[in-house]
């Protein structure tokens, strides 16, 4: 007898019929039980809003392919890899102009071939990802091999969250199974997606792993509150993604182009004296990564203006030349331009000089 308030089998076949999902896969309906469990403890003005139907009955279809042995989900990537490049053509215009700008030296030949890669990549990628809502971190740590781990142990031996910054490159989100620091929790810190459904799925095939996430908006609030009570935790940030015009202060060269870039890292890092980490992850072969940690700066460690930023932002870009197929080539990286943004607001490094930010507390 299903729990009060949770759906029944009728209600969860309403859910996979009104998704067009139908006749409904014997997969998508246990998977109700997985991905929606908290309906037992919604008031009904909290149930799912009819337009957001749609959404669901994808999840659902989504984790029930995430059941698949992994050869079969590689074979599915291998042929979805030139439908999204080609038929489909999901952001070629942004993946080519991102290309083209980021090596104005190479051959029109020599970047379709970056292209033709990185589409292979994004589809391992986002049935690596599916996979993550079946597998346990034990199973996905197996395929993750680790350099230089000892840094992040004696970091959090002072009490103290470390900073950790990376980028969308090789899989970061199998490192939410991250678990050899013993019971000092994993904060990846993210942006809301624009759907619920989606935000709440990722957020908790994030948390499922071990994972504990932070949205940007409260990551000053968290990371005050450890310092003060002097807990251990590691907050990892992808810090390659493009800020909101009004949030843009600072501007530099990055992959050839200017780049606007978040200061959170580096404000954080000041203001409490907090050490900062650099995050390389390689793709090794199909499904098996190698993960490289790098100390940018220590505890309390002074530091010239913007020095940790630029630092990770080399760090980063270096990473990305040495394999440039396994960064994010279809992100809107560069939806903005200096032109766009009072330069009153913003910085620059050039090359004269920095013209330096204040940090105010």
């Amino acid at each position: 007898m299903p729990e009060a308030g949770f759906p029944t089998f009728r209600e969860r076949t309403v859910i996979c019929t009104t998704a067009k999902c139908w006749p409904p896969m014997p997969w998508c309906l246990m998977s109700c039980c997985v991905l929606l469990p908290d309906f037992s403890r919604r008031s009904p003005e909290r149930m799912p809003r009819p337009e957001h139907t749609g959404s669901y009955g994808i999840i659902l279809f989504l984790r029930g392919i995430s059941y698949l042995p992994m050869p079969v989900l590689y074979l599915i990537s291998s042929l979805l890899s030139p439908l999204m490049e080609h038929v489909i053509r999901y952001r070629r215009k942004t993946v080519d102009r991102n290309l083209h700008n980021a090596f104005p030296d190479k051959s029109l030949s020599e970047r379709r071939q970056i292209r033709k890669r990185f589409y292979r990549h994004f589809t391992d990628l986002m049935i690596e990802t599916l996979k993550a809502l079946h597998w346990d971190s034990r199973k996905i740590m197996r395929r993750m091999s680790f350099r230089n781990e000892e840094l992040l142990h004696e970091l959090v031996k002072n009490g103290q969250p470390v900073l950790v910054a990376s980028g969308h490159v090789g899989n970061w989100e199998w490192m939410n199974a991250y678990n050899r620091l013993g019971s000092v929790p994993i904060h990846p810190v993210y942006k809301y997606f624009a759907d619920p459904v989606f935000d709440r799925l990722l957020y908790r095939s994030r948390s499922r792993l071990g994972a504990q996430p932070v949205p940007m908006k409260k990551t000053f609030r968290v990371v005050k509150e450890y310092q003060e009570e002097g807990k251990p935790g590691i907050f990892c940030f992808l810090a390659d993604q493009c800020p909101l015009q009004h949030e843009t202060e600072y501007w530099t060269q990055f992959l050839n182009q200017d780049t606007a870039v978040y200061l959170g890292i580096e404000k954080l890092s000041r203001r409490f004296g907090l050490p900062v980490v650099f995050m390389a992850i390689r793709k090794t072969k199909r499904g098996h990564y190698e993960v490289e940690f790098s100390k940018i700066t220590g505890p309390a460690e002074q530091t010239p203006p913007l020095h940790i930023t630029e630092t990770h932002v080399r760090m980063l870009e270096s990473l990305i030349l040495e394999n440039p197929q396994y960064w994010m080539w279809s992100h809107r990286r560069w939806k903005h331009s200096q032109a766009d943004i009072p330069r009153k607001k913003s910085l620059y490094l050039d090359q004269e000089g920095i013209r330096t930010p204040v940090f105010k507390d």
